[in-house]
């Protein structure tokens, strides 16, 4: 990926200069970047030209956010009927 190309990959529909050999809408990075963002995590992306294309997906750690989430009282032992 040419790296004026690097910061418009992310946008929806955008089809890179390769789009004759790719197929697809362009929808593609962009959904997955909402995605992962929608999970308070990060994308990168590092390319050389004519070598190859890196993508690195970063998520927090779950754990310290669900213990971060806990209620302060523990639930009640009550059964639902």
């Amino acid at each position: 990926i040419e790296e004026t190309e690097i910061e418009k990959i992310f946008t929806p529909f955008y089809r890179g200069k390769n789009h004759a050999q790719a197929e697809g809408s362009g929808i593609g990075l962009a959904l997955t970047k909402r995605i992962v963002e929608l999970h308070r995590g990060t994308i990168a992306v590092r390319s050389q030209l004519g070598k190859g294309t890196t993508f690195t997906l970063e998520f927090p750690n779950q754990i310290a956010l669900i213990h971060s989430a806990q209620p302060t009282q523990p639930p009640s032992n009550k059964k639902f009927q």
